[in-house]
């Protein structure tokens, strides 16, 4: 009867229930300790990540800072505006306001033949509408006396090209 008392092992037998508990729960803490190691591994491989993303990005940071300074010096240098709108349609008013002047000497000048002038015409026409088109994108950040001038300008080179194409200034050239 002795045999039936559970948990009683005879000498020299092995109770496997037993030692297959013992195996299961060393098992289960080296899995554990495992586990753990594996965790704070990838913690620690994130950290030393988001440490590298910060200083790549506080170097970006640095590098925009000083792209931005060499442009804006640059930019003092030369008495320009680098990727401003404004400046740049400002400028090109200028140009037409050139432009339109020299087509006045031009047409007032014997040296030059129609065909040339009908070529710098050609130019003005279309830097006029394609500035007074661009100037009318910005919409209220242009000036209104820099918008009034663009239109002015773009009136005066529109009625300039209608007239010599229409040949109003075919006497002045025979």
């Amino acid at each position: 009867m002795i045999d039936s008392i559970s948990g009683y092992t005879p000498i020299g037998q092995n109770n496997s229930a037993t030692s297959s508990k013992i195996e299961n729960a060393e098992n289960a803490e080296l899995f554990k300790k495992l586990l753990n190691k594996a965790v704070q591994d990838k913690v620690d491989q994130t950290h030393t990540m988001a440490s590298s993303i910060e200083e790549v990005g506080a170097l970006g940071t640095v590098q925009k800072n000083r792209a931005a300074d060499l442009i804006s010096k640059i930019s003092s240098i030369n008495d320009i505006n680098i990727n401003n709108p404004i400046s740049e349609v400002e400028n090109r008013a200028k140009e037409l306001i050139d432009k339109l002047s020299l087509y006045t000497n031009e047409l007032e000048n014997p040296k030059f033949s129609l065909k040339d002038i009908d070529s710098l015409m050609n130019d003005i026409n279309d830097s006029a509408g394609n500035l007074l088109k661009d100037a009318e994108d910005l919409g209220g950040n242009t000036d209104q006396k820099l918008m009034d001038i663009i239109r002015e300008c773009t009136i005066v080179a529109q009625s300039e090209y209608i007239k010599l194409q229409r040949g109003d200034y075919l006497d002045s050239f025979a």
